[in-house]
């Protein structure tokens, strides 16, 4: 089989098999067969100038990719576009009103950038282009208005910008391969997603990302615009699972684990490092502690501490680690009694290969003091990759 090909925003990486916000947007994919390019904040309407007939910021930078890959019809089956939905989330009703145009009439400049840009790659390379329609948009009721994941309009005026999107863009493909005979075809589960309007959230992890039961949805989705073409069924692309290692490695779990906090003085509550220095921060208490949940029996590979970056390093000079399966049945694995972590140099745990597996690790100041730490690192042994 040839490679299928995936370019667009952050919504890319499911096709990967990534989860968002669990999985990193740029984690390897998981399956063999399928490159994940994820352009980070990736715009439909920086790909393709229609009135210059130029490639635009993204669009200059896919045919890089291309080129770099050495992609061509020998190794490629498809290539996949996932973009338009931070287009619709963010600019289709602000630039309808900015222009005084209808929503349609903008979402319409989003699709042509989109559109015109798989003409040109298709003209250029001459390999098969699915164009993956935007899912439904965030939901209040999920995400309410975040930063990271910022939102113009409402949800139904931005859902109704993204089924016309779906439905511009089918028609548009639908055209292209009568007149030009081009391969481009456009699919997607708009429908599937949203009721009157309204974002179905049981299919998002993040009430913007799709989770697993929107992925399968992804997957048929696939298959069903793939046998009405007559196309070769994609279904093997997602069954040639490459995400094991022959032997056990050394994996970061860091981002997957909870956290827990005796006390919280500060608005800082995470183990990865963060700017002002410490990563959470205690009250000022007898035994202030963490609670890291890992929420399974991982055999752990190291854990590595590192202390307050800028000053107070004494207030962990007491510190103390435990691990276990249970809350209530708890080992200590760990203890010190003096000030540590000048230079920024941690304290590293190391596990051997006949350690116990453990679900929790407990980090507590034998004291009555703030505790408070730069970061927590936490590898496991693993198979996965």
């Amino acid at each position: 089989m040839k490679k299928l090909i995936i370019f667009g925003d952050s919504h890319s990486a499911i096709w990967g098999g990534n989860f968002i916000p669990k999985d990193a947007p740029n984690s390897k994919s998981r399956f063999k067969l399928i490159d994940v390019h994820y352009l980070p904040g990736a715009l439909s309407y920086n790909l393709f100038d229609p009135i210059s007939k130029n490639l635009k910021k993204w669009g200059v930078l896919i045919e890089r990719i291309i080129e770099n890959e050495k992609y061509n019809r020998n190794n490629v089956y498809a290539f996949i576009m996932c973009f338009g939905e931070i287009d619709i989330r963010t600019q289709s009703i602000k630039q309808a009103i900015r222009l005084s145009i209808t929503i349609n009439e903008s979402v319409e400049i989003i699709a042509n950038s989109l559109i015109d840009f798989c003409k040109y790659i298709y003209k250029k390379y001459n390999i098969k282009i699915f164009i993956w329609n935007p899912v439904a948009t965030s939901s209040p009721h999920f995400l309410a208005y975040n930063h990271l994941y910022p939102t113009v309009g409402t949800e139904i005026e931005r859902n109704f910008a993204t089924e016309y999107f779906s439905k511009y863009t089918n028609n548009s493909t639908n055209s292209i391969r009568s007149t030009l005979n081009y391969e481009i075809y456009s699919f997607g589960i708009y429908d599937k997603l949203s009721s009157f309007y309204q974002t179905k959230i049981e299919y998002f992890e993040d009430g913007c990302h799709l989770n697993n039961r929107g992925f399968d949805l992804a997957v048929e989705s696939f298959i069903e615009v793939s046998t009405l073409h007559n196309l070769p069924n994609p279904i093997d692309y997602f069954s040639d699972v490459d995400i094991f290692n022959e032997k056990y490695q050394s994996r970061e779990i860091t981002k997957y684990v909870k956290l827990s906090l005796s006390s919280q003085a500060e608005n800082i509550a995470q183990i990865s490092r963060h700017k002002s220095g410490y990563c959470f921060h205690t009250n000022f208490e007898k035994n202030p502690h963490a609670i890291i949940d890992i929420e399974y029996a991982a055999n752990l590979d190291k854990i590595i501490i590192f202390n307050r970056e800028n000053l107070y390093l004494e207030r962990a000079s007491k510190l103390q680690v435990y691990a276990g399966l249970i809350l209530s049945n708890l080992k200590k694995i760990y203890e010190i009694d003096r000030v540590w972590g000048e230079n920024n140099i941690p304290i590293v745990i190391i596990f051997d290969k006949n350690s116990m597996p453990c679900r929790y690790i407990v980090i507590r100041l034998n004291d009555e003091n703030y505790l408070h730490l730069g970061e927590i690192k936490l590898y496991e042994k693993s198979f996965l990759k």
